[in-house]
């Protein structure tokens, strides 16, 4: 057994308090160790001394009394000494500062950008249509200021133009187109070839292919004049 759990077993050993098992081991360590004695014969001083002592007599309403006192006492420090939580502050500065600093920042920033943005060139204002006399088709005349191919084609484009000229052409070229995608045109170019033989008869080969195609309408594209003084479409238009 060691000193320090021999140390811990003293008081009960000097009283009689351990067991025959425990009694007989730390026995045989006091035999061997002098600290450990000198440690046993400062306990054994000790419990011979208390044990001369005098025992002092209460009376008997002595718990009463005591624990009176005690309330007493813890009465009287409550009424005058009392510790009441201080309220917390509705705003702190170390919130208000903050606060103030992020809205000034703001505002800063703010007002640069709304200065910056009135001192820069406006752009041009869109056109708007102030004739109340019906719709506005100047944007079928409306082209760049710098257009090269304008430029290019300004002597090709007819000076005659007009909406209704070119709605003619297109139903012409409809009806052409028409004619020539009937069924009997159809028909006329899936026939089979016909030849005579030295013989005079006819023979028929049919073809090794259907021909078939697509109705193709034609494309008209519209251009207006810049030429044009009127500045608006025909009552047929788009």
């Amino acid at each position: 057994m060691r000193c320090r759990k021999v140390r811990s077993f003293l008081s009960a050993y000097c009283n009689d308090e351990l067991t025959p098992n425990r009694i007989d081991a730390v026995a045989d360590h006091l035999d061997n160790c002098a600290d450990c004695r000198r440690e046993e014969t400062l306990y054994r001083s000790i419990l011979d001394a208390s044990r001369k002592v005098s025992t002092k007599k209460t009376s008997v309403d002595f718990n009463n009394k005591l624990m009176n006192r005690i309330a007493q006492e813890r009465f009287k420090e409550t009424r005058t000494k009392a510790y009441m939580p201080k309220r917390a502050p509705l705003f702190s500065w170390s919130k208000v500062v903050p606060a103030v600093a992020a809205v000034c920042l703001v505002l800063f920033v703010s007002a640069v950008t709304y200065n910056n943005y009135s001192s820069s060139p406006t752009s041009q204002p869109l056109a708007v249509n102030t004739n109340n006399d019906g719709g506005d088709d100047s944007y079928l005349t409306v082209m760049p200021t710098n257009n090269p191919n304008l430029k290019n084609n300004v002597a090709t484009v007819d000076k005659n133009w007009s909406f209704n000229r070119q709605l003619a052409q297109a139903e012409r070229i409809n009806k052409i187109s028409n004619v020539l995608t009937s069924s009997a045109s159809s028909d006329f170019y899936n026939s089979p070839f016909e030849f005579r033989t030295s013989n005079n008869q006819i023979v028929e080969i049919p073809l090794p292919f259907v021909k078939s195609y697509f109705i193709i309408r034609p494309v008209i594209k519209v251009y207006v004049s810049p030429d044009n003084t009127n500045g608006k479409e025909d009552a047929r238009g788009f």
